[in-house]
């Protein structure tokens, strides 16, 4: 018994400490922001790659790890990532990035026409360089995929949906968009978690990583190149998106014996 509590109490104290030298380093990077980016962008990537790492990845293991139940339960969810997977993820992410586009900007418009609030800029700094777009798709498309899919799946999703099997899904999502801050595309965030947590719900915490990742880097290209959209373009991303998301759920007997 006081092995079991001297594990959570040690497990939960690293967890805090981690967050808060994560929250530190934030506020010194925001505070020397100017110097940051005088440093150059492959740094400033890595530097948001470490943050994310210390305030999501190392809590949600820490926390998972403190009860041998839990942690039991999310290495249970660590499943091998099926090859139909992949395939749907890639067309997934490709199409559900405009599509997501597309809701963001619909409520966008409602929200500003209704509050005024005129919502945040999100502007991605564009790689020139190989090294820059390889630390890019590093900083910001693997590493969160990993750190938040620990957190807001693996340990908020897995906790939830215990007490409840359905709601816990959508808890996790709100979340999820509320903790990106992005009020202006809230509706469309959320939906991207509800797609994750299915996705972890079905596939594994390994096939929403890469679905996560996928989307990501996704949004990233998107942001430096020029796309014309279209009435087709949309139409034809949303049809993917339908057939992609059928294929992605669909039971499998093995999903099916999974708690």
């Amino acid at each position: 018994m006081r092995s079991a509590e001297a594990r959570l109490i040690l497990c939960w104290t690293a967890a805090v400490l981690c967050a808060a030298s994560a929250l530190l380093g934030g506020s010194v990077q925001n505070a020397f922001l100017d110097v940051v980016l005088d440093a150059g962008q492959i740094r400033l990537y890595l530097f948001n790659a470490v943050r994310q790492i210390f305030l999501f990845a190392f809590p949600s293991l820490l926390i998972l790890f403190a009860r041998p139940q839990r942690w039991r339960r999310f290495a249970g969810e660590c499943r091998p990532v099926p090859a139909e997977a992949v395939s749907y993820g890639i067309l997934l992410a490709a199409g559900g990035t405009i599509a997501v586009s597309v809701i963001a900007s619909v409520w966008a418009r409602w929200l500003s026409s209704l509050t005024g609030y005129g919502g945040t800029e999100l502007s991605l700094p564009v790689p020139g360089s190989v090294p820059e777009w390889t630390a890019s798709l590093l900083a910001v498309a693997v590493i969160p995929a990993l750190c938040e899919e620990l957190l807001f799946r693996g340990l908020l999703q897995g906790g939830l949906c215990r007490f409840l099997p359905r709601g816990g899904v959508w808890i996790a999502a709100c979340v999820f968009a509320a903790v990106h801050g992005r009020w202006d595309a809230f509706p469309a965030l959320v939906l991207v978690g509800w797609v994750l947590g299915k996705t972890y719900r079905y596939r594994g915490y390994f096939c929403s990583v890469l679905l996560h990742a996928l989307y990501n880097g996704a949004v990233l290209w998107f942001s430096a190149v020029e796309v014309s959209v279209s009435l087709l373009l949309v139409l034809t991303c949303f049809i993917a998106c339908f057939f992609s998301l059928r294929g992605l759920f669909r039971e499998t007997p093995a999903d099916a014996a999974v708690p």
